[in-house]
């Protein structure tokens, strides 16, 4: 078996990669470096960032929707609450006389 060893220069690689330059002030930098483990690259640092920021999104939302169905059975009751209170019995309801 024949193994052959292809080099390709680093504007092909640019091309082929699609890669975007971010720029960034040292502090932040510093920052996301903490953040890393030895070896990770800046984008998988970047990455971890965004799941981690998804994942409070979507915590943010369910949180924001429990809050609305809690309001809506607030309302629910409150809006109960101001109806008059049932008669007596049901016959008074019916409006049957008792005998």
């Amino acid at each position: 078996m024949e193994t052959i060893a292809t080099t390709i220069t680093a504007s092909e690689r640019r091309k082929r990669l699609k890669l975007k330059r971010i720029v960034i002030s040292e502090h932040n930098y510093l920052a996301l470096k903490r953040l890393g483990q030895a070896g990770d690259s800046f984008n998988n640092v970047v990455s971890r960032l965004l799941q981690v920021y998804r994942a409070y999104q979507e915590k943010q939302q369910e949180e924001e929707h429990q809050q609305r169905q809690e309001n809506d059975n607030e309302k629910y009751i409150t809006n109960n609450d101001r109806l008059p209170p049932f008669p007596g019995s049901l016959s008074d309801l019916f409006g049957e006389c008792r005998r």
